[in-house]
């Protein structure tokens, strides 16, 4: 990966990550139940789940971004999972998560604003995006299974993204 592309992404991935984080922790004392239209009533617990899961989600992205950008960190090619492609698994659900939460939005008669789910939602698919082209950019590429190219493995999780529109 160039240094300008290291030095743009890196930063950019550590601090949405955080922020978005924050958000999803301030979140923890002032949600409440969710009415969605067609579905019903979401509890306060399961709402609590759902953002202890985005800031694991979160610090799992911020410390393999850290692991994986560190100066003179060398991938192993005997290995069989990198850190890169850990941040692409964690950016694939970033994305599926961001856009079932802006699709769920639409849904939302009472219990949270549809813009702060909005918000929420590309603020996720964003910090996916971030995960996924820096695997995409990453020049060591490493295979999850042996003689199966990076770009099968990027194709499996970028047509797991159309699912997360079934959600409604």
């Amino acid at each position: 990966m160039s240094k300008t592309l290291k030095s743009i992404l890196y930063p950019l991935m550590l601090l949405s990550g955080t922020v978005l984080a924050l958000q999803c922790i301030l979140l923890f004392n002032t949600v409440g139940p969710v009415t969605l239209k067609g579905i019903g009533t979401i509890s306060k617990g399961t709402i609590l789940l759902i953002l202890i899961e985005v800031v694991l989600l979160c610090i799992a992205l911020i410390f393999f971004a850290v692991l994986s950008f560190r100066p003179g960190f060398v991938l192993d090619p005997d290995k069989r999972v990198s850190p890169l492609l850990i941040l692409l698994v964690i950016g694939s659900l970033c994305c599926i998560e961001g856009i079932a939460s802006i699709n769920l939005s639409t849904t939302i008669i009472s219990g949270i604003n549809n813009s702060f789910m909005i918000l929420i939602g590309i603020q996720l698919f964003c910090l996916g995006i971030i995960s996924i082209s820096s695997f995409i950019a990453a020049k060591d590429h490493s295979y999850l299974i042996k003689n199966v190219p990076n770009s099968c493995v990027l194709m499996f999780f970028i047509l797991l993204i159309p699912a997360a529109f079934l959600i409604d």
